[in-house]
C-alpha cells in the first residue's frame, strides 16, 4: 500500500487557484443568466398587459422597472438558495456587464433596488389585493416608489419643484406589471433553484493511490 503524501505547498495553491476558477466561473454563469432571460423578452408589454395606459413618456419608466424588479427577484432566488457570499459575487459580476453595456447603469440599478426595498418593507395594515385584474399593495408600493424615484420617469420627484401628479392609473398599471413579471420570472428559474447544488468535486493530493 502507498502511504499518502503530505500535498507541496505548489499543488495546494494549485488546487485552490483551479478551485476558485471554477467557482468564478459559476458564479459568471449565474450572472448571465437572468441578463439573458430578460434581453429576450423583446417586448414586456405585450406579454404582460395591454400598454394602452403608458403614454410615450412612461415607457421607458415601465420597462426598465419591469427588468429591475424581474433582476431583484432574481437576485434573492440566488441568495436564498445559495446564500450571502454567493449573490455578492454574482451581483458583482452583473455590476460588470453592465458597466459594459451603459457605464453608470449599474449604479442607477443598484439604486432601483434600494427604492424596491424600501416600498417592500412598508406596512399597510387592514388591506390585501382586490378583484380581478388589480395587483399586490405591494407592487403597488414598489410601482409608486419607481415612479418617484427613478430619474428616467416624468414624475420624479427632484428638490427644485413640487411633487408632480401621476397620470391616473399608471401606478396601479404599473403595479400589474410588476407582478406579471415577478411571476414570469419566479416561474423561469425557481425550480432551476430548487433542485439540490451538484457536489463538490474531489480533488485528490498527489500520491494518492494504492500499488499495482
Amino acid at each position: 500500500m502507498v502511504v499518502p503524501r503530505e500535498p507541496s505547498a505548489g499543488a495546494i495553491v494549485n488546487r485552490e487557484r483551479n478551485l476558485d476558477l471554477a467557482l468564478k466561473a459559476d458564479h459568471l454563469r449565474l450572472a448571465m443568466l437572468p441578463v439573458a432571460y430578460i434581453s429576450e423578452q423583446a417586448d414586456p408589454f405585450a406579454g404582460y398587459h395591454s400598454d394602452s395606459a403608458v403614454g410615450p413618456h412612461y415607457r421607458d419608466v415601465v420597462l426598465s422597472s419591469v427588468w429591475t424588479y424581474q433582476l431583484y427577484h432574481y437576485l434573492a432566488l440566488v441568495r436564498d438558495r445559495f446564500g450571502d457570499d454567493t449573490v455578492d459575487s454574482v451581483w458583482a459580476c452583473q455590476q460588470l456587464l453592465f458597466e459594459e453595456e451603459d457605464a453608470g447603469a449599474a449604479e442607477a440599478i443598484e439604486s432601483a433596488f434600494i427604492l424596491i426595498d424600501l416600498a417592500l418593507d412598508l406596512e399597510v395594515p387592514g388591506r390585501s389585493a382586490g378583484g380581478a385584474g388589480s395587483a399586490p399593495w405591494q407592487e403597488l408600493a414598489v410601482a409608486q416608489a419607481l415612479l418617484f424615484g427613478l430619474p428616467e420617469s416624468p414624475a420624479f420627484v427632484a428638490a427644485d419643484r413640487p411633487p408632480p401628479e401621476l397620470p391616473p392609473g399608471i401606478d396601479w398599471y404599473l403595479a400589474r406589471v410588476l407582478a406579471r413579471g415577478q411571476k414570469a420570472i419566479l416561474a423561469e428559474f425557481a425550480p432551476l433553484f430548487d433542485s439540490p447544488p451538484p457536489p463538490a468535486p474531489v480533488v485528490q493530493p498527489p500520491g494518492i493511490g494504492s500499488s499495482g
